[in-house]
């Protein structure tokens, strides 16, 4: 706690007034990283319809990547040993501007199969982030190419419209 309060220019008295333990901070920084990824990946969405489905999904991932990059604690927080889950309402919120940007570039989908593949796009994403974690700065780059191709042939095809 001690390490927080000094890199958070606070004193520890300060720091035990909001947070009562280690767990509490993690749990704090990760809702705020949530929320902060689920802004800039609703900016993306908001656009999706101008984008091809090759580019659409290399930035989905690159806007993770740039992301994890910009928030390295976001990472770090994912690799703790204690898991954190995110409110169920806030994860059903993000799914669904995924959903309804999916939908946009296909109209022919259903609300049911949008947010499944929602589900399933988030869930790509979320393997991504578990390989990148384990991965050397060498073998990374690697790793964020083949799940952009994942992501890229699962939505061609989940996104034509035939």
């Amino acid at each position: 706690m001690q390490a927080i309060a000094d890199r958070s220019h606070s004193s520890i008295g300060a720091l035990y007034n909001y947070f009562p333990d280690k767990q509490s901070v993690a749990a704090t920084l990760l809702s705020r990283y949530a929320e902060e990824l689920h802004w800039r990946l609703a900016s993306l969405m908001e656009h999706s319809e101008k984008l091809s489905t090759v580019q659409f999904a290399g930035l989905f991932i690159d806007c993770i990547i740039d992301f994890a990059q910009e928030r390295p604690a976001y990472l770090n927080l994912h690799s703790l040993p204690i898991h954190f889950r995110r409110d169920p309402a806030a994860r059903k919120a993000l799914r669904t501007v995924i959903a309804n940007a999916f939908r946009t570039k296909n109209p022919s989908l259903s609300a049911e199969r949008s947010f499944l593949a929602a589900n399933v796009a988030v869930q790509i994403v979320k393997g991504m982030v578990n390989l990148y974690l384990e991965s050397d700065a060498k073998t990374k780059p690697l790793a964020v190419a083949e799940f952009r191709r994942v992501l890229t042939f699962y939505l061609e095809e989940v996104l034509s419209s035939r």
